[in-house]
């Protein structure tokens, strides 16, 4: 049973991870009280809708024992809260990692690129299917290249060709 326990606080972490991940998304830097009062917010909403739920659950089975049946409201509430709150806060409140921030920035440059490939480019290019050839043809600033093939960079005689 003490499992149950640990559900509203699970809870709690996807909401504060779901808050976090548009955040990160969207590219908003949030100081620490902004991630607080958003930590609250969600705990607020969620005793605010267990409070609602416990007073209409609240009522009567009977005489006797059964005249008050159902939680208590406020300590029902502010339990709920504060097991979400502390989901909530684990989340929204660490600190970010290395990987959260490269995954950023790798979407930010994607988005860029994007954009400039939507863009016209401010020259044309040669259709020339010659033109197109010599583009291919490795040169002798080709550092991509093998060796061998640079041509014009070994002497006539061969006597710079490394032995093999």
């Amino acid at each position: 049973m003490l499992i149950v326990v640990l559900v509203p606080v699970a809870a709690g972490a996807f909401a504060g991870w779901a808050v976090r991940s548009r955040l990160v998304w969207e590219g908003t830097p949030l100081g620490m009280l902004q991630r607080v009062t958003i930590a609250v917010g969600i705990a607020g909403v969620t005793a605010g809708v267990a409070a609602i739920a416990a007073a209409l659950s609240n009522g009567s089975m009977g005489p006797g024992r059964l005249a008050v049946v159902g939680p208590a409201v406020l300590p029902f509430a502010l339990a709920l809260g504060a097991e979400v709150l502390v989901g909530a806060a684990i989340l929204l409140l660490s600190p970010r990692n290395r990987d959260e921030l490269a995954e950023e920035r790798t979407d930010r440059w994607v988005a860029e690129m994007s954009a400039l490939e939507s863009t016209p480019a401010p020259f044309s290019v040669a259709t020339d299917a010659s033109a197109d050839a010599s583009f291919r043809e490795p040169s002798a600033f080709d550092d991509t290249a093998p060796l061998d093939d640079l041509r014009g960079a070994n002497p006539p005689d061969g006597a710079g060709r490394a032995p093999r």
